[in-house]
Parts: C-alpha cells; sequence; structure tokens
C-alpha cells in the first residue's frame, strides 16, 4: 500500500478523484474476472491445479494495473529497481514481477499477472463503454457539490483522460508544486551573526540644551 501513495497521487492528479475512485472499482473487478479466466485455464489446459485452488486477496492487482497504466504516461522515462540498476519504463511492470516472485514466493503471479493485463487493455482505450464519460463526472460532482470543497479533493480535470494513450507520450504526471508565496518572519526584529556584538540601540533621552554662561 506504501506504493499507492506514489502512484495514486500521480493517477488522481491526472484523472480527478472521482475518475480514480471509479477506475479503483473497474481494476479490482476487472483483475478478479481475469485472474479467474486465467486459473480455469491454467487448470484445465496445464493441469496446474494450484492456480486454480489458491485463494488470492489483496490490492497489489490493482496497483499492477495502475502501474502499467503509468508507463503509457510516461514512456519516454526509465526506473529503478530498488535503487540496483535501470530499465526501461514500459519494462517496469514484468521486471518487477518477476523480481517480487523471487523475492516473495507466496505472493499470487497470477493475482500481479491479471492486473497488468488490466491495465494494458485499460491502456489501449478497449473499456471506453464501461466508463463514465468526463461529462457523467462533471455531473456526478455538481449533485453532491458539498464534497468538491473538501481539501484534498481534485476535480474532473478538463483533459479527461479515458483513453491513456490520447496524453502526448512523455508527459509527467508527477505532482507538480505550486510556487510558495513568501512568508513573514516569526522572528521579526533585526539580526546578528553568532560572536559578534549587536549594534547599540540609539538613546531614546532628549538632550537637554546648556546654557553657555554657565560654563566657566
Amino acid at each position: 500500500m506504501m506504493a499507492f501513495q506514489g502512484i495514486g497521487t500521480s493517477l488522481e492528479r491526472s484523472w480527478g478523484t472521482l475518475r480514480l475512485f471509479s477506475n479503483i472499482w473497474l481494476f479490482a473487478i476487472g483483475s478478479g474476472i481475469i485472474h479467474c479466466v486465467l486459473a480455469s485455464i491454467a487448470d484445465l489446459v496445464f493441469n496446474l491445479h494450484d492456480f486454480y485452488r489458491e485463494c488470492t486477496i489483496g490490492f497489489s492487482g490493482v496497483l499492477f494495473g495502475m502501474m502499467v497504466v503509468t508507463t503509457y504516461l510516461m514512456e519516454n522515462q526509465s526506473r529503478s529497481i530498488f535503487g540496483l540498476f535501470t530499465i526501461p519504463n514500459r519494462a517496469f511492470p514484468w521486471v518487477l514481477l518477476v523480481v517480487l516472485q523471487f523475492i516473495l514466493p507466496s505472493v499470487s503471479f497470477l493475482g500481479h499477472l491479471s492486473g497488468m493485463i488490466m491495465g494494458y487493455i485499460y491502456g489501449q482505450g478497449w473499456l471506453e463503454r464501461v466508463q463514465p464519460s468526463s461529462t457523467r463526472l462533471s455531473q456526478w460532482e455538481n449533485k453532491v457539490g458539498w464534497i468538491v470543497t473538501k481539501d484534498g479533493y481534485i476535480t474532473n480535470p478538463e483533459l479527461g483522460i479515458r483513453n491513456p494513450t490520447s496524453i502526448p507520450m512523455g508527459t509527467s504526471i508527477l505532482p507538480v508544486r505550486a510556487p510558495v508565496a513568501p512568508t513573514r518572519s516569526a522572528f521579526p526584529g533585526t539580526g546578528f551573526t553568532l560572536g559578534s556584538a549587536p549594534e547599540p540601540a540609539p538613546s531614546t533621552v532628549p538632550l537637554i540644551p546648556t546654557d553657555p554662561r554657565s560654563q566657566t
């Protein structure tokens, strides 16, 4: 789930909060159906009965699907595998699939693979008919206007990413930090360098004129 913070934040800025929520459900249901199909094929065709009898639960399939979608959005970039070596962006999900299977043999290979297949299906634009349009999402947001005013909510962007391939390849979806306006210092007054004495404050005692005749 720690990976979801980075992947989810990037996709939310491109999709909007409501589309991200709907796509999570779409990826969860779709990857589950694909997993059942692959497990049945493995059992009936290749006599790999363990894939059909295993119980799989978790969110990693959705994460792998979203990871594939990000490869469509950042095609020309490369990624690092645990800081050891760098690979092309499109190969990252496949390499991570194999590496995780060696490091954690108990994870569901078919579950991760099903999520990746779901990501490729989404990336090719084959789910247009089962996705809510950008207009429909905007209508839903208008009906529940109170949720749009919540902190952190991102409204449906005008770009409306129903098909990730419509985005120019190489476009970064990483969050862009807004410029921070300069704030007033919490420590008013003038400072001085450590080790040096501060300048003496000007005297506020009024000067008393002296009578020159009193001087001797």
